[in-house]
């Protein structure tokens, strides 16, 4: 089966993807339980089992209208779409240690704690509606999805470290209501990097860092 990538699935088309991937107890089973992200969990789930392509160039267009499953959910239920964000690369990630895909574990990781940042940094917008996922519902997801403390440990310190990240790159584009919001979220889920940064922050940008810290802990305490 050769379909371009980010190409909608239809239910025979799934049912096919499943017959085919049975074997597998991550079998999808129903796209719509997972109505906003069906279709990219079925390709991750193909690209691992299967050999696949990366075309770069666009190979498909789509129309945006009112009418959509994006912008009826966008609407009526929001959250969904969080959860199914959030929910792909958490399958993915299963499916890889089942696999002992070590990179692609690795990968997933930084995809999980990715999407929890981007979800926290007040970043997130579907169709004009807007969602900002709190630290309380943030570990209750992480809790949902792995019982193993070590890695809770680790999915929360790689986000508060993405935040972190995310709140000096808002600093140098002069974006300080997003900084603070960022930085908020990441020390509340890591206390230390109020005085620790992340070491690569300094090993990157040398003597360049402590001017940005600086103006950032002036405008904050300002604000």
């Amino acid at each position: 089966m050769l379909m371009p990538l980010g190409a909608r699935l239809t239910d025979s088309e799934v049912e096919a993807v499943d017959r085919m991937l049975s074997q597998s107890p991550h079998a999808f089973k129903n796209r719509r339980g997972m109505p906003h992200r069906g279709d990219s969990y079925v390709w991750a789930r193909i690209a691992l089992e299967c050999k696949a392509g990366y075309f770069a160039e666009a190979m498909v267009d789509y129309r945006v209208h009112g009418g959509s499953m994006m912008s009826t959910l966008s609407r009526e239920n929001l959250a969904r779409i969080i959860e199914d964000d959030i929910a792909v690369p958490w399958r993915v990630k299963a499916m890889a240690e089942e696999r002992k895909v070590a990179e692609i574990v690795d990968y997933s990781n930084k995809a999980i704690a990715g999407a929890y940042a981007y979800l926290m940094s007040s970043r997130h917008a579907c169709r004009g509606s807007r969602y900002v996922l709190t630290v309380e519902a943030f570990e209750a997801s992480v809790s949902k999805w792995t019982a193993d403390p070590a890695v809770r440990s680790r999915i929360r310190s790689e986000t508060a470290t993405q935040l972190y990240w995310r709140g000096v790159l808002d600093v140098c584009r002069g974006q300080f209501h997003r900084a603070r919001h960022a930085f908020r979220a990441s020390f509340l889920l890591c206390a230390r990097l109020r005085v620790f940064p992340p070491a690569r922050l300094l090993t990157k940008f040398g003597k360049r860092v402590g001017v940005v810290l600086a103006d950032m802990n002036a405008r904050l305490h300002a604000g």
